[in-house]
């Protein structure tokens, strides 16, 4: 909690600090029930952490590919199941694409390998398809004109994953638009002075 200004005096607690402070015992208590009842994920030791993001250079907790292969097995139904850490939204461990299934060559994004190639939920398909919408009308939004369309295509893919056929279906198909509001400014006419 800080001060709003110098020598500010707080005399009653912010909107967001209301149920804490009149009921503090239980708003935990219901905090802590409702934490408890949600699906845990694997331990997050350094082992965790490689399986998703991979080996790490420096201190691995594995002593080779070998042993890291045999905690996958252990741990694969845990990490890759629907909401677990890691997983959805077109992202699944690294240990995945590498010990189970190596990505195929002919895709461009790790959410692209997912939509296409690796069984999933309808759901995890359809939050997909809407991350795809949401950076390919963010790119639109960045780059309107028609003739920067190459670079809201590289926008889209860099930073919302979005491969180029996806992008340029959306743009076919209507979903994603640039803004219709985009009109070029005439130049300010000048008066003129009237010479005397």
């Amino acid at each position: 909690m800080g001060l709003r200004g110098v020598g500010a005096r707080r005399t009653r607690p912010t909107k967001n600090e209301l149920p804490t402070a009149m009921h503090g015992g239980i708003y935990r208590r219901r905090a802590a029930e409702a934490e408890a009842a949600l699906p845990k994920p694997a331990e997050h030791t350094a082992g965790f952490y490689e399986h998703l993001w991979g080996r790490l250079e420096s201190g691995s907790a594995f002593a080779d590919l070998d042993e890291m292969r045999a905690d996958w097995a252990l741990r694969r139904d845990e990490m890759t199941r629907p909401g677990c850490f890691g997983t959805g939204y077109g992202k699944w461990p690294w240990s995945f694409w590498h010990f189970d299934q190596p990505p195929p060559p002919d895709c461009e994004t790790e959410s692209e390998c997912v939509w296409a190639h690796v069984p999933t939920t309808q759901a995890e398909i359809d939050a997909i398809e809407r991350m795809w919408l949401a950076a390919t009308q963010a790119a639109l939004n960045r780059y309107p004109r028609d003739r920067d369309r190459k670079a809201a295509r590289a926008m889209a893919l860099t930073d919302g994953d979005c491969p180029s056929w996806a992008f340029d279906a959306l743009i076919a198909e209507g979903m994603a638009r640039p803004p219709s509001a985009v009109v070029p400014i005439a130049p300010r006419r000048r008066k003129r002075r009237r010479r005397a």
